[in-house]
């Protein structure tokens, strides 16, 4: 983990704008911003004010909508967000002449949406999209932010259970470093990226993702850690996207080595954006998976497609790999009891 900037609110507005130029404008929360009160978002990404935790966490479940995993952002976020607000309540602190402590920052603070100036007579929240926050803890409203996204995109949004996390967050756990050989060259790379973008050069910034993408996996796990240490996040998920296009021999291979360098979670979403590959696709990648003894990843990879696809693809990749049938089954049964039986359902009316 990279120490702390010295200025989090403002290493934070900078990446709550990388993360708002990845969401369509005209769609769920950034839309729901700016017809609630126009000019209320420009303020957020131009660091005027701050927004409340509830709206970044409505953010992060419109990424998740259009892209997945939102974890590496929303960790990054969190802790530049409760740095800044208690950074803020110091300020306050000091400026007011508070006895030492009662300016300590507190999750109703971090909830406040308006860090300009204290105006008791207007509510505690004055985000249109923020509840008070409850206390002894923070919560993260995903299943309602799930329902919300659903409103705006007109569609079913995958509901996530939520989540009460303590006040001070415990920090993940510590990867492997990579060979310091591949690290300094995966620095170099992720360097080059960035001037890539910030020279506007998309096209070429494409290509070096593509071709990262096609490395020797230790060395595209050493290019997703130097991506971390940037704070380059999107592109980290822009990778992800283009390791499901590879060959389904090496995705495993990919996989397999994301997990072994302590990046199981990552390594879980890039198999969940190969679901949707064809079925004799998954039913390749899943038997890769499982013939080489990572039975964990096969199992998440059927879940996936589970989960995300009708239940004739499922029967279809049973049928590309007939070996897979009980495999299938079996991660059925961990889905659910419906899927498990609906599944069963679909492999006696289609012949599996």
């Amino acid at each position: 983990m990279t120490p702390l900037p010295r200025d989090p609110r403002a290493d934070f507005t900078s990446l709550l704008r990388q993360l708002a130029s990845w969401l369509p404008p005209e769609q769920g929360t950034l839309k729901a911003l700016s017809d609630h009160r126009p000019g209320l978002l420009q303020e957020y990404l131009a660091g005027h004010r701050m927004p409340s935790w509830k709206t970044v966490d409505l953010l992060l479940t419109d990424y998740e909508w259009h892209f997945g995993d939102s974890a590496p952002w929303c960790h990054r976020l969190r802790e530049l967000y409760d740095q800044a607000m208690q950074n803020e309540a110091g300020a306050r602190a000091a400026a007011s002449d508070v006895p030492a402590g009662a300016g300590a920052w507190h999750p109703s603070l971090a909830d406040s949406g308006e860090l300009k100036q204290p105006a008791p007579s207007r509510p505690a929240s004055s985000d249109p999209l923020s509840p008070q926050a409850p206390a002894g803890g923070t919560r993260i409203g995903r299943r309602a932010s799930a329902a919300l996204a659903a409103l705006a995109f007109g569609a079913a949004a995958p509901v996530v259970p939520a989540v009460t996390l303590p006040l001070q967050e415990p920090r993940p756990p510590a990867t492997p470093e990579p060979l310091p050989h591949l690290a300094e060259s995966a620095r170099h790379t992720a360097r080059r990226l960035q001037a890539l973008r910030e020279g506007g050069r998309s096209g070429e910034a494409y290509a070096l993702l593509a071709a990262a993408a096609a490395a020797l996996p230790d060395s595209l796990v050493a290019f997703v850690a130097a991506l971390e240490e940037s704070g380059q996040y999107a592109e980290i998920a822009s990778l992800l996207w283009e390791i499901a296009s590879l060959p389904p021999s090496e995705q495993a291979r990919t996989a397999v080595a994301l997990k072994a360098w302590g990046r199981a979670a990552q390594a879980e979403h890039a198999l969940r954006l190969a679901a949707g590959l064809p079925p004799a696709s998954v039913a390749e990648l899943a038997g890769e998976l499982l013939a080489s003894g990572h039975a964990d990843l096969g199992t998440e990879l059927l879940k996936a497609v589970l989960t995300t696809r009708q239940r004739a693809d499922s029967v279809a990749v049973v049928h590309a790999g007939p070996a897979l049938t009980d495999h299938m089954i079996a991660a059925a049964r961990e889905v659910s009891a419906d899927c498990h039986r609906s599944l069963l359902f679909m492999l006696r009316r289609n012949g599996g």
